[in-house]
């Protein structure tokens, strides 16, 4: 009797752990809904492979992926998620477990109609975590999709895709745009749009973020627009008549800021007589392109002497205004 105790503990001790171990049944668990062991050994696979990445170590981020992604081009996204993590220090933004149905000798997932995610169930058993950077403005989303295979969890995707401009998501900068068309500032609205489209699929694994609503105001904003401007677009009030023939969005000093490209006819040697007549852009912009100068840190200007194209290869003298 007295051994029959220790044995019956072991036993039970087992059990749990065993109990503990197994799949649960079909389902989605998010954040710290997910069982806290699995999640600290999910967390450790990540640190890892982030870790094999930095340090460039290849046999390593090998020995992470399944064989399905060693056999694709896996390379390319590896070098471009390592580039982006020299921008900044990625932590977890959200993570996913879940537990897929088998049928057919296929995997079925779960109904994810009540979640933000759309992903291809691989195996019984998956994790997904997306992670961002704290640092700069414009992120980028890393996205390490795992299955649990016969030879162990392995990544089985991975991902890097824009996911905010100037600090804000796709939700939030179609916010400040429809706040700067009220104000009647359509360029500003439009370059808003053009951000928030940039930043509407950061992922494969999640739904769009771009929706329909967006699309229809995007729409109807370039509609208004194509009436309002033709291009190219002289430059009323400056002697020199520059021609405006693009506005665009253009990365610099860590975000996103309007470019306004136009053609002038002063020699691009002659730096101080491209500065002056700058100085009288800078003056009139604001009245030609109503808000265009205002509610952002900086803006740019590109001033050519012919108009760039495929074949050409025009020169720019560039010019950032600290707004």
């Amino acid at each position: 009797m007295k051994l029959l105790k220790p044995l019956s503990l072991l036993l039970l001790v087992f059990v749990l752990q065993s109990c503990n171990l197994a799949p649960s049944k079909p389902g989605i668990w998010k954040n710290d809904k997910i069982e806290a062991g699995k999640r600290e050994k999910f967390h450790e696979l990540n640190d890892q492979l982030l870790k094999n990445i930095k340090a460039v170590d290849n046999s390593s981020i090998e020995s992470m992926l399944s064989r399905t992604l060693l056999e694709s081009n896996y390379k390319r996204p590896v070098e471009l998620i390592g580039n982006h993590m020299k921008e900044g220090t990625y932590s977890l933004f959200n993570e996913y477990y879940m537990v897929n149905d088998v049928k057919d000798n296929t995997f079925k997932s779960p109904n994810t109609d009540s979640l933000d995610i759309n992903y291809s169930a691989v195996a019984k058993e998956m994790y997904i975590a997306f992670l961002l950077p704290k640092e700069p403005e414009n992120k980028y989303m890393i996205t390490i999709v795992y299955g649990k295979f016969d030879y162990g969890w392995k990544v089985d995707k991975l991902e890097i895709a824009k996911y905010s401009e100037n600090g804000k998501n796709t939700a939030e900068l179609y916010q400040e745009a429809r706040a700067q068309y009220a104000k009647g500032y359509l360029i500003n609205s439009a370059n808003d749009m053009a951000m928030a489209h940039n930043c509407g699929d950061p992922s494969e694994e999640l739904n769009p973020l771009f929706d329909r609503n967006m699309h229809i105001f995007y729409q109807n904003l370039v509609i208004e627009l194509n009436k309002r401007y033709t291009y190219p677009l002289v430059i009323t009030g400056v002697s020199t008549r520059p021609q405006i023939f693009r506005v665009d969005n253009q990365d610099a000093k860590g975000g996103t800021y309007p470019a306004v490209c136009y053609l002038s006819l002063i020699d691009m040697k002659d730096t101080a007589a491209l500065k002056k007549e700058n100085n009288e852009v800078k003056k009139v912009i604001g009245r030609i392109m109503p808000g265009i100068d205002k509610d952002k840190k900086y803006m740019l200007y590109n001033i050519y002497n012919e108009k760039p194209n495929l074949t050409s290869n025009a020169y720019s003298y560039d010019i950032t205004v600290k707004l």
